[in-house]
C-alpha cells in the first residue's frame, strides 16, 4: 500500500488523502484542515483570535461588554484528550 486512501474516488488535491493527513474530525474541521498540518492547522486555529480582534469591530465590541472572554487555553482536539476506544465500545 502506498499510504493513500483508496476506498473512495479522489477528485482533485489528492495530497488531502494521504492516510498521514487524516484524522479525526468533523466536516466543518476536515475541509478546514484540508491539507494543513496539524500543528500548522493548530495554530491557524488560535490565530482567529487574532483576526477577530483586528477586523470585527462587533467582535470587539462583545468583548468589552464581557460578552466574550478570551481565555488564552491551547487549542486541544477532542481526539486528544480520549483513549482510544476498544473494538467492542458502543457509541450512543
Amino acid at each position: 500500500m502506498d499510504g493513500k486512501y483508496s476506498g473512495a474516488i479522489i477528485l482533485g488535491r489528492p495530497e488531502n488523502h494521504a492516510i498521514s493527513n487524516m484524522m479525526p474530525a468533523c466536516v466543518p474541521c476536515n475541509l478546514s484542515k484540508a491539507a494543513m498540518p496539524l500543528e500548522v492547522w493548530r495554530k491557524r486555529i488560535a490565530d482567529h483570535v487574532n483576526s477577530l480582534n483586528s477586523y470585527h469591530p462587533i467582535y470587539r465590541l462583545a468583548k468589552s461588554y464581557g460578552l466574550i472572554v478570551e481565555t488564552g487555553k491551547p487549542v486541544v482536539f477532542h481526539y486528544e484528550t480520549v483513549g482510544p476506544l476498544s473494538p467492542f465500545t458502543h457509541r450512543k
